[in-house]
């Protein structure tokens, strides 16, 4: 129900942050691209083109079907809140409380 409530402005904010790989992800990928991974103290992270992820393409992502994990929960954090910086933070919470009241009503 909430998925459908929020629409990608396509941003690319979520393309900017620091996207931890877990071994699932790293396998997933590599049956379509090579030479994606960076390490970070000791940790496997994206590799980053500039300050946007080196799949971030023309505002997409060119690899969205086999995205990361981290990648497919934006904009929620693990806690389940949204993510502070997201655009759609505030539109998204209308959407959802008008959700809410519409089921509640029915």
């Amino acid at each position: 129900m909430l998925a459908k409530e929020f629409e990608c402005e396509k941003c690319g904010f979520c393309c900017q942050l620091d996207v931890k790989l877990r071994s699932e992800d790293v396998k997933k990928i590599k049956k379509i691209k090579k030479n994606f991974t960076r390490r970070k103290d000791g940790e496997t992270f994206l590799k980053k083109n500039g300050k946007f992820c080196v799949f971030y393409d023309n505002k997409l992502c060119s690899i969205y079907l086999y995205r990361p994990y981290e990648c497919t929960r934006f904009p929620f954090n693990k806690d389940g809140s949204m993510n502070e910086k997201c655009r759609q933070k505030k539109d998204f919470s209308s959407k959802v409380t008008q959700s809410i009241v519409k089921f509640m009503n029915e």
